[in-house]
């Protein structure tokens, strides 16, 4: 059973919020890990890859990876109808440990960027109330996020 979460962005996000987004996510997979929760390079082994320029990473091996590079390739690709010059990414967790991780990432994603990303969920914003707590505690944001369809 699926369970995902969605994004439309831009295909080049400013270069001086990506870095602090990459931070922000290298603080929250740092807070997954001491939570036990696994966390590898996007084919779920190793360590996570966390640039200026890219963020990727996967709860196991045989789930879909967190990728959000600062620089998308749109070859082929087509924007959303509803968001012109916005592309579309998504994730299928299916509510696995690592759900946390993301779901705080892409809060992250939605505080540094703004109206420059849009969020969608298969879930509600209260199903995100974990990683809403975990932006909170380590940032002091998180608890207004709300999904961008409510």
């Amino acid at each position: 059973m699926g369970y995902t979460h969605y994004w439309i962005r831009k295909p080049e996000l400013d270069n001086v919020k990506f870095a602090l987004f990459a931070d922000d996510c290298k603080q929250i997979i740092a807070e997954s890990e001491r939570m036990r929760i696994k966390i590898g390079n996007s084919v779920g082994e190793g360590f996570p890859l966390i640039t200026e320029s890219e963020v990727a990473f996967n709860g196991s091996k045989s789930q879909e990876a967190f990728h959000v590079p600062q620089a998308m390739d749109i070859q082929g690709r087509h924007c959303d109808d509803r968001y012109p010059g916005m592309y579309f990414e998504s994730i299928t967790t299916k509510h696995l440990p690592y759900d946390l991780t993301v779901t705080a990432c892409l809060i992250a994603l939605k505080h540094i960027f703004n109206d420059g990303v849009q969020i969608y969920s298969d879930g509600e914003s209260s199903d995100w109330i974990d990683g809403k707590l975990m932006c909170k505690f380590l940032f002091g944001y998180g608890l207004e996020f709300k999904l961008d369809d409510e």
